[in-house]
């Protein structure tokens, strides 16, 4: 929105969009071209709009500003007994332009033209035949224009824009890695857009390492991240990260990553065991084996499959 204060009398002449003032009693008055407002008053322009203005000048004031004194009854009759009797009237009377002066030769009654100047227009007028009547009724005032214009130029507003950081997802395999890139759908209008923190531990501009959750969060010096699950683990992880822009202004988003499981052999290892003759001892086969997809049980021994019984 855009308010314009009139220095002085203006008349609308012509406007791009909503331009009103605002009544006696607070309400809108839409204006249109032509409308006259006088000095002081506030024109509203809504955003995007423009509005033309032009002074505003009434002929009595014009009058008043060349300081001319009307013409008398004798002064008109005078004129017209000199144009019907042949005679130039701009030779005959004074220039009204400038003023009085004082009375010589000529026409009975006129008054001397010595020393006065006599302005020639490059116009073709019209005078008044002799005898014509020029007594009449002096008719209400015209308001008489003289060109201006008020430009509406809209001053955008400094704002301060907010951090836009969105959640991430991804898929990594069991035991693999992948490369992160949480910044790709963030926004900062203000520019500056950076990783503050990852899972609360605020970034050194180095190379770090930041644990999560049954995983790890590599940052490499060129600022390159990537996240390593912990081994054979498989499953979902999350973890936040909060950006930031060149004003300070953060959001904080979650990086959700899906480990898929993958087929982990077992890992049988050779036992060892001793016994006193006719004795017997415990065999614990599985105690140092492994199995990474769990499960882990015996299958067989010697040949023989367990029966389970």
């Amino acid at each position: 929105m855009n308010i314009i204060t009139t220095e002085q009398k203006v008349v609308i002449t012509s406007f791009v969009g909503k331009v009103y003032v605002m009544g006696p009693d607070g309400h809108q008055i839409e204006l249109k071209v032509g409308d006259v407002l006088p000095k002081g008053t506030a024109i509203f322009v809504e955003d995007g709009g423009s509005v033309n203005t032009a002074v505003a000048i009434e002929a009595d004031d014009l009058a008043q500003q060349a300081g001319q004194p009307g013409a008398t009854p004798d002064d008109v009759a005078a004129l017209q007994q000199a144009i019907a009797d042949g005679v130039d009237p701009t030779k005959a009377f004074d220039a009204t332009a400038a003023g009085a002066a004082a009375a010589g030769g000529g026409v009975a009654g006129a008054s001397s033209n010595d020393g006065y100047v006599v302005v020639d227009m490059a116009l073709d007028q019209t005078i008044a035949i002799a005898g014509y009547d020029t007594t009449h009724e002096q008719a209400a005032a015209q308001e008489e224009i003289a060109s201006a214009s008020v430009d509406v130029v809209q001053i955008p507003e400094t704002s301060n824009a907010l951090v836009i950081a969105t959640d991430d997802r991804y898929e990594v395999n069991e035991d693999g890695s992948v490369t992160l890139t949480l910044l790709a759908n963030d926004k900062a209008p203000d520019g500056g857009l950076a990783i503050q923190s990852i899972n609360g531990v605020a970034l050194t501009g180095a190379a770090q390492s930041i644990a999560v959750t049954n995983g790890t969060v590599e940052i490499a010096a060129d600022g390159s991240i990537s996240f390593v699950p912990a081994a054979n683990f498989n499953g979902e992880i999350s973890f936040d990260y909060v950006a930031k822009d060149a004003d300070g202004d953060t959001d904080s988003a979650t990086v959700s990553i899906q480990v898929a499981a993958q087929d982990d052999p077992v890992d049988a290892v050779n036992d060892s065991y001793e016994v006193n003759e006719d004795g017997s001892v415990t065999l614990t086969l599985l105690a140092n084996d492994k199995a990474p997809d769990g499960g882990l049980a015996i299958q067989s021994i010697n040949g023989v499959a367990l029966t389970g019984g």
